[in-house]
């Protein structure tokens, strides 16, 4: 099906290839489930621009009950071949808290940037009908350190340090 052995190199097998097994997991879950997961906003688009999900069924569990994609931001931004330094660029994430079934969105200081960002989230993650939260910093105590990725945890706590002025002054 592909004639590049770079793509079946870089993907596992074609892009072609790829294109089918991802339309039939969709056919199969269900396009407009719930999906937990990262993006990236373009402040000069006025638009999400990258985005990483899952559905919230296959998500895994980071600890006392909250869910996300493993996926860093990093991780994202150079799977998908972007240009420049995916931290100059505002981003945030969508987690599932099991224990009191709600989502939240976790935007930083994108909140006092963007007036539609919970909109734009909300309809990309499909979560119209499910209870939403936007949070602009998150507690170290929602997230179990023993079970969660440590990487997750740096890259957590590096959003935290990079909006903490912002945060004190929401205080």
């Amino acid at each position: 099906m592909a004639d590049s052995k770079e793509k079946v190199k870089k993907y596992g097998w074609a892009k072609e290839e790829r294109d089918i097994i991802m339309a039939e997991m969709r056919r199969h879950l269900g396009e407009n489930k719930p999906e937990v997961g990262t993006f990236f906003y373009d402040i000069e688009k006025k638009k999400l621009i990258l985005t990483d999900t899952i559905s919230t069924e296959l998500a895994r569990d980071l600890g006392n009950g909250i869910k996300t994609t493993e996926k860093l931001h990093e991780e994202v931004w150079l799977e998908n071949d972007m240009e420049g330094n995916y931290m100059n660029i505002p981003r945030g994430r969508v987690f599932y808290d099991s224990k009191n079934n709600e989502y939240e969105i976790m935007v930083g200081d994108l909140l006092n940037k963007v007036s539609n960002i919970k909109e734009l989230v909300v309809k990309r993650f499909h979560l119209e009908n499910q209870k939403v939260v936007i949070l602009t910093n998150i507690s170290n105590e929602k997230i179990n350190k023993e079970k969660i990725d440590p990487n997750f945890r740096k890259e957590i706590e590096s959003i935290i340090k990079e909006h903490q002025s912002e945060f004190d002054r929401l205080k």
